[in-house]
């Protein structure tokens, strides 16, 4: 039964050492696998750094921390020339990976977005990620050029804008005192 066994084992190798002779010598390349090409990334994380410009708007910095994944773009909904303060504005970042795989979406709890909104990850290919965020852009306000009383009853204050501020928040004083805080999102 041994001998049985020693002839079907010398058989196979035989048969297996054939493929692999005939292979050599046609020339045919070896079959390359790599293991990192079928690794599928789970999980994401984008982080959106504001920068803050002495009364100006400026672009944050977007950067990932996900291994072996890099932002490639920004494409902004609109030009920053057009942003306001305080005020969504959507942005695709498109990501891309050189030998690990995206999913074809990611929801909210796969893909954490620091410093702005998830709204959608979708894979434009295997290695290229598009994620739509909403970005609130901030700025570094400046101080009003003209605060007073538009009357001499003072029983209304009145300001000149500050260019990006979306509301004001008012501290009237008296003789040293605080004598009441307003809000308004109006401009005077």
């Amino acid at each position: 039964m041994e001998t049985m066994i020693q002839m079907k084992r010398s058989i196979i190798f035989s048969i297996v050492m054939a493929l692999v002779t005939t292979a050599v010598l046609l020339g045919v390349a070896p079959l390359k696998i790599y293991a990192g090409e079928s690794v599928v990334i789970r999980s994401l994380n984008l982080k959106f750094d504001s920068q803050f410009g002495d009364q100006e708007i400026l672009m944050p910095q977007v950067s990932t921390t996900t291994t072996g994944v890099s932002v490639q773009d920004l494409v902004w909904k609109r030009d920053i020339s057009k942003w306001k303060a305080a005020k969504a504005e959507r942005v695709s970042v498109i990501l891309t990976s050189s030998n690990t795989i995206f999913a074809e979406t990611y929801n909210r709890s796969e893909c954490k977005i620091t410093g702005a909104r998830f709204v959608s990850a979708k894979a434009l290919d295997n290695n290229t990620l598009e994620v739509k965020v909403d970005y609130i852009p901030v700025v570094k306000l400046g101080n009003t050029a003209r605060a007073g009383w538009a009357d001499s009853k003072k029983t209304k204050a009145v300001w000149d804008k500050v260019e990006f501020a979306t509301g004001y928040k008012v501290s009237l004083y008296a003789d040293d005192k605080l004598k009441g805080t307003y809000s308004s999102n109006q401009y005077s």
